[in-house]
């Protein structure tokens, strides 16, 4: 079984390590949140999902978040650390922000 941190790894090629000590991550204190990392699209987002169950990393079940945007769509998984990691698609008003910059 590969470890959540494997995985995030071969999916995104982001090095996350472990703490070295005992407390876990308050997302409301000073520092980090979240850590998002975006994928082209909605069914690259379900692959993520399907990979991290495959490896028995517990992540919710990829929906739509209408509240933030109609097109944003994602999964959210907690790190051993208690750091939520979000897997999102690439939302078409971000393209449009990109590619009209």
């Amino acid at each position: 079984m590969k470890s959540i941190f494997n995985i995030i790894i071969s999916i995104f090629g982001y090095v996350l390590r472990p703490a070295h000590n005992e407390s876990k991550h308050n997302p409301n204190s000073q520092g980090l949140h979240h850590f998002c990392m975006r994928v082209e699209n909605k069914e690259e987002v379900q692959e993520s999902s399907k990979t991290l169950l495959k490896n028995n990393i517990k992540a919710n079940e990829p929906k739509l978040y209408s509240e933030y945007a109609n097109d944003y769509y994602a999964i959210f998984v907690q790190d051993p650390n208690g750091i939520e990691l979000e897997i999102t698609n690439y939302r078409q008003e971000r393209r449009d922000r990109h590619d009209n910059w």
